[in-house]
């Protein structure tokens, strides 16, 4: 068998996709001189990117060699899930105070939905704005402005930041 590859005077740009992976990756990467890695020519490690949907273990971040990228930070769960980034952020608040006071009152459910619903309650005539983001999704999908009646799903609930 002869691998299209085989006879490239220059050396070639070789991403590796995943499984789920959307098609609009791999056309990127074509677009960009990349060709995708193909299993029956090519050896295990002759890839210069790795693509893929869900995390990588750290067994192969480790083995990932000094010119290959993965798509994946290592450890980055704790400021790219919503639930995760607010316990870091209320941490960093007891640690060091009033400095991180940025963010605005956020509740993670269905865990905090008893003290959410207090905290309505004390509002007293108040209706803040809530803003619903789901935990399972990402880069703003599903997320809502809502009542309390939504406030049953895993995620995190928000007031609105005021101006």
């Amino acid at each position: 068998m002869v691998c299209h590859h085989d006879t490239a005077p220059e050396p070639e740009l070789v991403f590796k996709l995943g499984e789920r992976t959307p098609p609009l990756i791999a056309q990127v990467f074509e677009a960009k001189g990349y060709r995708e890695f193909d299993e029956a020519c090519d050896s295990e490690d002759a890839w210069h990117v790795h693509w893929r949907a869900g995390r990588f273990k750290p067994s192969e971040y480790l083995a990932a060699s000094s010119t290959q990228r993965l798509n994946h930070f290592p450890k980055t769960t704790g400021i790219t899930k919503k639930d995760c980034l607010l316990r870091n952020l209320r941490r960093m608040r007891g640690t060091h105070g009033p400095i991180y006071n940025f963010f605005p009152e956020t509740y993670i459910l269905p865990n905090e939905y008893s003290t959410l619903v207090r905290a309505c309650e004390l509002a007293k005539g108040e209706k803040p704005i809530w803003i619903l983001k789901p935990s399972d999704s990402s880069q703003g999908r599903k997320v809502r402005a809502c009542g309390l009646r939504h406030a049953r799903v895993n995620g995190c609930m928000q007031t609105q930041l005021s101006q």
